[in-house]
């Protein structure tokens, strides 16, 4: 996966682009997206912990991709006929960012 980081890198940033300028005039494939994206990732880290060790074979790594990505698409097309269920997605995703810039801004320098 390290050898193809610019490319991952390349296709989320365009996604990132559309989504900044087109995200409320496209709403449905922005929830499509955004469903999509946050299954593909928070599947992968679970897959990617609990399978691939330092010795498995580079196929695994592409292999949970594709499975994740084909359930990313269906969880995508699910949220855009639950519109509620999407936009609590993206709710969720931008809370757990929010969260994270809290910490890393002004809880982190507290001393337990």
């Amino acid at each position: 996966m390290k050898d193809h980081k610019y490319i991952f890198a390349g296709v989320l940033g365009s996604v990132g682009v559309f989504l900044a300028f087109l995200g409320m005039k496209l709403y449905k494939p922005t929830i499509f997206i955004i469903g999509c994206l946050l299954t593909t990732v928070i599947g992968s880290l679970v897959l990617f912990t609990v399978f691939v060790k330092q010795d498995s074979p580079t196929w695994y790594a592409y292999a949970i991709m594709g499975v994740t990505f084909i359930l990313g698409l269906i969880v995508g097309y699910l949220c855009t006929l639950m519109e509620s269920t999407g936009v609590f997605m993206i709710g969720g995703w931008l809370g757990s960012i929010i969260g994270i810039i809290v910490f890393d801004v002004f809880l982190i320098h507290i001393d337990a």
